[in-house]
């Protein structure tokens, strides 16, 4: 690997780390924005407090979602090797290869 390609490889993974470290933090605001709305005890007659948290916690999916995907596109940056479950996962396979 070229110094050029380190020295571009090493700014994505960077900048996608931050990148998931920012929605990490929006994540938590909605989760927070969550409990609140359903500790509210009144709402105004407009107010649907259930669709409220049904949206909400879609957009949390949705941004845990987004981190998730970021961290693929970081996998893939590395060759695709999964940074998860490393030696569950050649545990599993030294015993299917063994039986």
């Amino acid at each position: 690997m070229s110094k050029t390609q380190t020295i571009l490889g090493s700014g994505f993974i960077k900048q996608c780390s931050h990148m998931r470290k920012l929605i990490k933090l929006d994540a938590a605001e909605v989760m927070k924005t969550v409990i609140t709305t359903k500790a509210r005890e009144e709402f105004a007659e407009h107010e649907d407090k259930g669709e409220m948290i049904a949206n909400l916690m879609l957009a949390y999916r949705h941004l845990e979602d987004a981190s998730m995907r970021i961290g693929k596109a970081i996998q893939a940056h590395e060759g695709g090797v999964s940074v998860y479950d490393k030696d569950t996962s050649r545990d599993l396979k030294d015993e299917v290869v063994g039986a």
